[in-house]
């Protein structure tokens, strides 16, 4: 009987592949006939003369493992690896913007700063609306909001226009002459007081809500004061030059007013001088001096109103006091 070295163990053995390794128990296996693989992917028969040994199973299993491991790492490495981002493009560079002629704003009130006095509590000061500083002939408006707080306005003169509107606590005007004009309707105020002369053919419109009006420097030289204040008190001085009793409204000037009681403390004197007034209920009105031919009218608000009050003083020079009908 012809002897083999086994493929398996490789002890001699019979060369009949038939016949099993005494030592391993090893049969060389029939022939496999290959078996067609699917369309993606191709199976390699194993050759007739190859057998898979136990151990190089173990082996097969080991190196699977071990290309598993080596796989694994690369995917994590793959995945914590920082991406490197496409570059940006450029931005396109944006076509000039048209220039326009800046137009000035209205000047606003900055919030009211905190002043830290020495052991006491904190005092909140408002920081003023700076005044612009008119040409001859210029026109200004001016918003304020100061509706606790005091608001002056210095003299307004040259002819030029200021318009005030907003909030404020009391108002002070330092005067209008020269043509000038300064209009404070459109401001809400609890107070009134001119310090100075409204002359040259200037105008003065205030408007308030109550408290007190002062007007101290008279009206004169064709001026004109328009006063809306149906509920404030209202004092008409004239100013003091030359040592002679002092004109509250003369030289053609003329006042307009609905007040609830006024005084006026100084002559009104003038031809073409002449104060329109319209009185609140229960209202008053006292003079001093109606002379050279100045003109008083005054008038209740409505019919049903009980008759004005009036303390007329002098009368002379062709002046009058004259008391018309309610207009309803």
């Amino acid at each position: 009987m012809a002897l083999i070295p086994c493929a398996a163990c490789g002890l001699p053995r019979s060369a009949d592949a038939d016949t099993p390794c005494p030592a391993c128990r090893w049969a060389e296996p029939p022939p496999l006939t290959p078996q067609p693989a699917p369309l993606p992917t191709v199976a390699v028969p194993a050759p007739a003369s190859e057998a898979v040994h136990p151990r190089n199973r173990v082996v097969a299993a080991v190196l699977g493992i071990a290309v598993g491991a080596v796989a694994t790492l690369a995917v994590q490495e793959l995945l914590h690896r920082p991406t490197i981002s496409s570059p940006e493009p450029e931005p396109e560079v944006a076509a000039a913007a048209p220039v326009y002629p800046r137009v000035p704003s209205l000047p606003v009130a900055p919030p009211p700063r905190p002043v830290e006095p020495a052991g006491g509590e904190p005092i909140v000061l408002p920081i003023p609306v700076p005044v612009p500083v008119l040409l001859n002939g210029g026109f200004a408006v001016l918003k304020i909001d100061q509706p606790d707080d005091l608001y002056q306005v210095p003299r307004l003169d040259g002819g030029n226009k200021m318009k005030l509107v907003g909030r404020v606590k009391r108002l002070t005007v330092g005067g209008v002459e020269g043509g000038s004009e300064l209009d404070a309707t459109g401001l809400e105020v609890d107070g009134v007081g001119v310090a100075g002369p409204i002359d040259g053919g200037s105008t003065l419109r205030l408007k308030t809500s109550g408290g007190n009006v002062s007007i101290r420097g008279g009206v004169r030289g064709g001026s004109l004061l328009v006063l809306d204040a149906p509920n404030a008190f209202v004092t008409l001085v004239g100013s003091s030059t030359g040592g002679k009793m002092p004109a509250a409204v003369g030289g053609g000037g003329r006042l307009t007013a609905k007040v609830k009681a006024l005084i006026v403390t100084g002559p009104v004197t003038g031809a073409g001088t002449t104060l329109d007034l319209t009185f609140s209920p229960g209202g008053a009105l006292r003079l001093e001096a109606v002379e050279d031919g100045a003109l008083v009218r005054y008038r209740p608000e409505h019919r049903a109103d009980p008759p004005v009050r009036v303390t007329q003083g002098r009368v002379a020079g062709g002046g009058a006091v004259r008391e018309e009908a309610a207009p309803r």
